[in-house]
């Protein structure tokens, strides 16, 4: 089945209101605490996409929905030459983020803004790859926003999208996710940007099945 032609893919959206919200949006106090949670619950996808990522010492990297920063510090450390950027729409992330990597962002080599994958604020081609783990869902406009994604690649540039396999069978955030069937429609939409060498890798992760979307610029 192909994607629609304008990027929007039928998901079944996560809730974006009461405290489902704050994963899309994180504010106030409940934020934090969803800040924390993140942390826990997205740790072995983060752990995966590092290595998916295969990062070298000079890589420049953007992460984008970066939550509480914990990716950025994987690739941080792993790209000791380079530089890491991260945009997040939420304030509350931004500070929590900016604590979790006080050091790396005093040294310059992380620097994280408040902002959306929509209006990327850098120049074309500041980076040889680009990562979103278990925000892809939350883009507003799909299609487009893979446009701006691309843009600020370099020729050859890597793209991860690490998204969470829907399992019903979970008694925590089972109904939550992508189903094989929309995975396979996210890397199509990827193709429909422009992208190359589209593939789809599966991870089967502690307690839950993660799919990563890799492709290049």
């Amino acid at each position: 089945m192909s994607a629609p032609a304008s990027g929007n893919i039928p998901l079944e959206r996560e809730q974006r209101t009461g405290w489902r919200g704050q994963f899309a949006r994180p504010s106030g106090l409940l934020g934090v605490l969803a800040g924390y949670l993140m942390a826990r619950t997205n740790a072995s996808m983060n752990q995966a996409a590092a290595g998916l990522l295969d990062v070298r010492p000079d890589d420049r990297i953007i992460e984008i929905g970066f939550g509480p920063g914990d990716l950025i510090s994987m690739l941080a450390e792993r790209a000791s030459c380079g530089h890491v950027a991260g945009v997040d729409p939420s304030e509350v992330m931004v500070r929590q983020a900016m604590r979790r990597n006080r050091e790396a962002v005093a040294q310059g080599r992380v620097e994280l803004r408040q902002g959306t994958v929509s209006h990327l604020p850098y120049p074309d081609g500041s980076f040889t790859k680009a990562c979103a783990v278990n925000s892809f869902q939350l883009w507003p406009s799909p299609l487009d926003d893979l446009h701006e994604v691309r843009r600020v690649l370099s020729d050859g540039g890597l793209l991860l999208l690490g998204l969470r396999v829907r399992d019903p069978s979970r008694r925590f955030m089972g109904s939550l996710g992508f189903s094989e069937d929309e995975v396979q429609r996210v890397a199509e939409v990827v193709r429909e940007a422009g992208y190359r060498n589209v593939r789809v890798e599966v991870r089967h992760l502690p307690r839950e099945r993660a799919a990563y979307v890799l492709a290049r610029r």
